[in-house]
């Protein structure tokens, strides 16, 4: 069975579109060295300018746990930066939307500086 990681992953290297319908209408994205993004619109922007540049993403679940309406995700993602290999960490906050589970908060950030 799929974990929320997987269907993170194979989103996003179906494009932008794709990966912004795992999100809440009301959610934010807390992206590194940028400021927070509010919204589905400036989220799939978000997403359109990170893979101009970054691909072969892929998330490594560590920790998953319910709490309520929400459950919470952590974990390490690896991926490509112009072509480069970057390693980094995340914590996602998905709540229950529309008979099933969406993403409300997404942070992320790099172990190491570009």
């Amino acid at each position: 069975m799929a974990t929320e990681a997987d269907k993170w992953t194979k989103a996003f290297s179906a494009g932008s579109a794709e990966l912004t319908r795992l999100y809440a209408e009301d959610a934010i994205a807390f992206p590194p060295d940028k400021e927070m993004v509010q919204g589905k619109p400036s989220i799939e922007s978000l997403w359109k300018d990170v893979q101009q540049d970054w691909t072969d993403v892929k998330l490594e679940l560590a920790e998953k746990f319910q709490a309520g309406e929400f459950f919470v995700e952590t974990g390490t993602w690896v991926a490509k930066y112009q072509g480069q290999p970057v390693e980094g960490k995340y914590l996602t906050l998905w709540k229950k939307e529309d008979g099933g589970y969406k993403i409300y908060r997404d942070i992320w950030n790099r172990n190491n500086e570009l």
